[in-house]
C-alpha cells in the first residue's frame, strides 16, 4: 500500500536533465523541483498516465510499487520490499545489465532509462521501458530514486512479430529460384532480390532506385511499363510470358506474375513481381512445337499429295481421251473438266499461299457495310433454306484496307464450315461493329495484333459446337472432322493465315452442343473506299499492238506466246532479261513489256523494266511470277500503274490487263 511520506525539500540548486525516453510522463525532474506537489498528489497524477510507478529509499532500502504498477503486473497491493525482492522478478537475462545500470547511476547519481522484462502474477513476463530519476537529497544527503513503467508488451511484441516477418520476407525472396522485385508508384525498384539484379545485368546497389527504362532495352521497359499501368489503374495481378536479351546478349524467357499491393498507409501503392525463368522450359516447347510442325508438315504434305494428285487424274485422264476421240462436243466436255480440275488447284495453291501468310493480296478501301450486304445475297444461294441468315450491321462502321475477293471467300468458308455443323437447320448470324482493341484486351488474351481501332465480323451459327481437343487443331491445314470427300481442312486455315497476313486476328469460340463463333478482326483505315477496280468483271479485249515477252520456263513462254497471239498481239520472245533487253534497244516498235519478275541472268524483271526505261520512259509494263513475294512487289522499277498478276494467269485476266496497260498510256501521252 502507498506509504505517506513528508514533503520533499530540494536545494535551489538541483539541475534536471533531459530524459530520451518518450512520453511526457519521462519528463518530470522540474516538476518535483517545483515543490509544490506532495507525494501523494503527484503519484496519483503521473499514475494516470503511466503504467505504474516504483519509489526507492536507498537508506532504508525500501521500494514501494504503486497500485497501478500491481494491477499492471497483476500482483494484490503489499507493504514495500527491498530492492532485491522487485529485481526477483526481472528477466533473467535483464538482470545483470539492469544491476549495472543501477550501479552505475548510483555511483553518478544521474537518472538513467532502459527497458526491462517483469514476471507478472500469471508467470509471463511484460516488457516495461524505465525512466528513473533521483530525488532531491534529504537532510542526511541520501537521494531517493523515483521511477516510471511504461507497459510496451503488445509494442514489443508487434516489433518482434515485424522483424520476424521481414526475417521470413528476406529468407523467401533470397532463397527463391526467381527474380523478386517491388516497385513504388514512380515506377522505381525499393526491393529487389540478387536474382532480379542478375536479369537486369547489374549489381544489387544499381537495381535499387531505378526504373525498368533504367535497366531494360525500349521494348522490354515498354512492356514492363504497360503492366504497371494497368496494376495502378485496375488493381488485381498480371501474369505473362516475356523475353528479353540481357547485358551479356543472351536472351532469357521469363514467366512474371504481378500484382498490387494496396491499402497501405496514406494511401501507398507498391507493385510486386515475381519472375522464374523459364528459358530451358521454353527451348523445350519450342522443340515440342517443332517436332509438331513436321507433324503437321506431313499432314499438309499428305493433303496436298491427295488433292494434287485428284487433279493431275482429271488432267491426264481427259488428255488421253482427246488423243483419240474426235467428236467435238466431247472434246468441249473434256476440256471444261480440265479446266475446272486446274481451278480446283489454282484455289489449293491460294489457300495454301493464304495460310503460310503469303497470299497475292489486292488491298483496297472498302465497307465492311457494303461486304456484309453482298455477302447477304451470295450465302442465300448457298445455304439452304432450313438455315436462317440473319445479318446485323453496325452504325457507322469504319472502312478497312482489305482485298475484297478473299476476305468474301473467307465469309464464304466460314459460312460453310457452320452450314456442316447445321444438319438439320439452324441459324447463322453475321454481325458487323467497330471496336477498340488496347493493351488489356491484347494480353488477357494473347493476341499478337496491335492496340487500334478495328471492324469486327462474327461468324456465329447454332451448330454441334467442338471440344477442346478440336478446338486446339482447328486452324491447322487439312485438319477436318468430315468425312474425307467432304471437306479439304483448309478453309480456317486460310482464314487464319489470311488474317494474320493483314495485320489482324482471327479468334474462336465454341461449345459443344451450344455452337461456334468466330470473329475476325479488320484493322480500320481513315481513307474513304475505293471503286471496285476488280478485273475479273471486264470482258475480254484484244489488241494488236506490239509486245515483247520475257519468260525463261520454256512451256510457260510458248503458252504465253500462243495466248498473245490469239488475241491479235504481235509477240517478240526473249528467254530471260539480258536478251529482252537487248531487243528493246534494238527495236523501237515494242509498246508493251510483259516480263517474268524472278529469271536467270543478270536483269530479274523489276531491274529490266529500270533499265528499259532509261531509253524509254513511258514503256508500260506487265509484271508475271510464280512467286507470291515477287508478285506482290513494289519499287525497283515498278511505277504505280504497272500491273502484278500471279501464275498461272488465266487468258482472260492476262487480255483485261493489257489491254488496261495499254489504255492508260494512250490516256497519259
Amino acid at each position: 500500500m502507498l506509504v505517506k511520506t513528508r514533503r520533499y525539500q530540494a536545494p535551489a540548486t538541483v539541475a534536471t536533465r533531459a530524459n530520451p525516453v518518450r512520453g511526457a510522463i519521462m519528463n518530470i525532474p522540474e516538476t518535483l523541483a517545483a515543490q509544490t506537489i506532495a507525494p501523494e498528489h503527484y503519484w496519483a497524477m503521473m499514475e494516470a498516465v503511466s503504467s505504474g510507478m516504483f519509489y526507492w529509499c536507498v537508506r532504508e532500502d525500501r521500494v514501494q510499487w504503486s497500485p497501478k504498477l500491481h494491477q499492471t503486473l497483476g500482483y494484490t497491493a503489499q507493504e514495500a520490499a527491498g530492492v532485491s525482492d522487485t529485481l526477483a522478478l526481472m528477466h533473467p537475462d535483464d538482470l545483470e545489465p539492469y544491476k549495472q545500470i543501477l550501479e552505475a547511476a548510483m555511483a553518478e547519481v544521474r537518472d538513467y532509462t532502459t527497458s526491462v522484462r517483469l514476471q507478472n502474477a500469471k508467470g509471463a513476463y511484460q516488457h516495461f521501458d524505465v525512466s528513473a530519476h533521483w530525488m532531491p537529497a534529504q537532510d542526511d544527503g541520501q537521494p531517493d530514486l523515483i521511477g516510471f513503467l511504461r507497459d510496451v508488451t503488445a509494442l514489443t511484441e508487434s516489433r518482434a512479430q515485424a522483424q520476424r516477418s521481414q526475417r521470413i520476407f528476406h529468407a523467401l525472396c533470397e532463397n527463391m529460384p526467381a527474380a523478386v522485385y517491388i516497385k513504388g508508384a514512380d515506377r522505381k525498384h525499393i526491393y529487389g532480390n540478387e536474382m532480379a539484379a542478375t536479369f537486369a545485368g547489374c549489381s544489387r546497389d544499381a537495381f535499387i532506385g531505378n526504373s525498368a527504362s533504367d535497366l531494360f532495352d525500349a521494348d522490354t521497359a515498354a512492356a514492363l511499363e504497360r503492366v504497371d499501368h494497368r496494376l495502378l489503374k485496375n488493381g488485381g495481378s498480371i501474369s505473362r510470358h516475356d523475353s528479353f536479351v540481357t547485358e551479356s546478349g543472351e536472351t532469357r524467357t521469363v514467366f512474371d506474375t504481378s500484382f498490387l499491393i494496396d491499402g497501405l498507409s496514406e494511401g501507398e501503392k507498391l507493385i510486386a513481381s515475381v519472375a522464374f525463368d523459364t528459358t530451358k522450359q521454353y527451348e523445350a516447347e519450342q522443340a515440342l512445337a517443332r517436332s509438331q510442325r513436321l507433324e503437321a508438315l506431313g499432314q499438309l504434305v499428305g493433303g496436298i499429295a491427295h488433292d494434287f494428285n485428284n487433279t493431275l487424274a482429271v488432267l491426264k485422264g481427259n488428255l488421253e481421251l482427246l488423243q483419240i476421240i474426235d467428236d467435238k462436243s466431247q472434246c468441249q466436255l473434256f476440256c471444261k473438266e480440265m479446266d475446272d480440275a486446274i481451278e480446283r488447284g489454282r484455289r489449293l495453291t491460294m489457300q495454301l499461299l493464304a495460310y503460310g501468310r503469303k497470299a497475292v493480296l489486292n488491298p483496297q478501301i472498302h465497307s465492311m457495310s457494303d461486304i456484309l450486304a453482298e455477302s447477304d445475297r451470295m450465302l442465300r444461294r448457298v445455304l439452304p433454306e432450313t438455315i436462317l441468315i440473319e445479318m446485323v450491321a453496325g452504325g457507322g462502321l469504319w472502312n478497312t484496307m482489305i482485298d475484297r475477293s478473299q476476305v468474301e471467300n473467307a465469309i464464304l468458308n466460314l459460312a460453310i464450315n457452320a452450314r456442316d455443323s447445321m444438319p438439320d437447320g439452324g441459324k447463322l448470324t453475321l454481325e458487323t461493329r467497330n471496336i477498340r482493341l488496347d493493351d488489356d484486351y491484347i494480353d488477357d488474351r494473347n493476341e499478337p495484333v496491335e492496340p487500334g481501332r478495328y471492324v469486327m465480323l462474327a461468324v456465329t451459327d447454332t451448330g454441334t459446337g467442338m471440344s477442346k481437343d478440336v478446338m486446339d487443331r482447328v486452324f491447322e491445314p487439312f485438319f477436318t472432322t468430315k468425312d474425307v470427300d467432304e471437306g479439304s481442312g483448309m478453309g480456317l486455315a486460310m482464314v487464319h493465315g489470311l488474317m494474320s497476313q493483314i495485320g489482324g486476328s482471327a479468334q474462336i469460340y465454341s461449345e459443344p452442343g451450344v455452337g461456334t463463333t468466330v470473329k475476325l478482326y479488320f484493322r480500320a483505315s481513315e481513307e474513304t473506299a475505293d471503286r471496285d477496280t476488280a478485273v475479273l468483271a471486264k470482258p475480254i479485249v484484244r489488241g494488236t499492238a506490239h509486245v515483247l515477252l520475257a519468260e525463261d520456263e520454256k512451256s510457260v513462254r510458248e503458252m504465253l506466246t500462243r495466248q498473245l497471239e490469239a488475241l491479235g498481239y504481235r509477240v517478240t520472245v526473249a528467254a530471260n532479261g539480258d536478251q529482252a533487253y537487248e531487243f528493246l534497244l534494238q527495236d523501237a516498235s515494242i509498246e508493251l513489256l510483259v516480263t517474268d519478275v524472278v529469271m536467270p541472268g543478270t536483269l530479274q524483271g523489276p531491274m529490266l523494266a529500270r533499265q528499259a526505261r532509261e531509253h524509254r520512259p513511258d514503256l508500260p509494263v506487265l509484271f508475271m511470277s510464280g512467286y507470291p513475294r515477287e508478285a506482290a512487289i513494289h519499287g525497283n522499277g515498278l511505277k504505280e500503274r504497272d500491273i502484278n498478276l500471279m501464275k498461272p494467269v488465266s487468258m482472260q485476266n492476262l487480255a483485261v490487263a493489257i489491254a488496261e496497260l495499254l489504255n492508260n498510256h494512250e490516256t497519259s501521252t
